[in-house]
């Protein structure tokens, strides 16, 4: 079973809510970033030598340990699932209004 690794007040918590919200069936635990473990006591530089959150650890040992990339993996999943209706894909297809700041810069 995948293992998420996250902290409540970080993009990390996205991952969680995603995975939460999609219905996934995943372990997870909150990590302190300061002291470096996990809930378990852990240390979490074992898990990920990043030392970043969101981190997932999948069955297979691979880690993956950024906010995007997690989020991704976490859409393939729900599609996988045949959840397409799932409001976690509902808010990954949302489109930036084209008055946002978040478009790119142009020079």
């Amino acid at each position: 079973m995948p293992k998420l690794y996250y902290t409540p007040h970080s993009c990390g918590a996205a991952s969680f809510t995603a995975a939460f919200t999609a219905g996934l069936k995943w372990e997870s635990e909150i990590v302190d970033l300061a002291a470096k473990k996990t809930a378990s006591g852990a240390d979490f530089y074992s898990i990920n030598p990043k030392g970043n959150v969101p981190t997932l650890v999948l069955d297979s040992g691979y880690v993956i340990n950024e906010n995007v990339a997690s989020l991704t993996y976490i859409t393939n999943q729900v599609r996988k699932c045949g959840v397409e209706n799932s409001c976690v894909l509902n808010i990954f297809s949302c489109r930036v209004p084209k008055n946002s700041n978040l478009l790119p810069i142009r020079r």
